[in-house]
């Protein structure tokens, strides 16, 4: 199985089960931190940054509106990326 494949079974998971989005913070955590922190250059606004986004995600996965099929495949990416324009960085 491909990562991006596994990726976006994992973000289709945690549409149907909030619980599930437990794996895709593990596996993305990291990745979403460090392309905040590089975005703002401070790390605990990045770490505040961050958490709202992952929070932002976990909401929205409930409500059906997290991610298309052709954005789940980016999903560090799109909740970095996410979380930047609504901060207005």
């Amino acid at each position: 199985m491909s990562e991006e494949h596994d990726e976006r079974t994992q973000v289709e998971a945690a549409q149907r089960d909030p619980s599930r989005f437990a794996d895709l913070y593990e596996q993305n955590f990291y990745r979403v931190y460090a392309y905040i922190v590089r975005r703002v250059g401070d790390r605990h606004q990045a770490e505040d940054l961050t958490a709202d986004v992952f929070r932002e995600a976990l909401a929205e996965s409930s409500s059906g509106g997290f991610l298309s099929a052709g954005q789940a495949q980016n999903f560090a990416d799109w909740i970095g990326k996410s979380q930047m324009s609504n901060s207005g960085t």
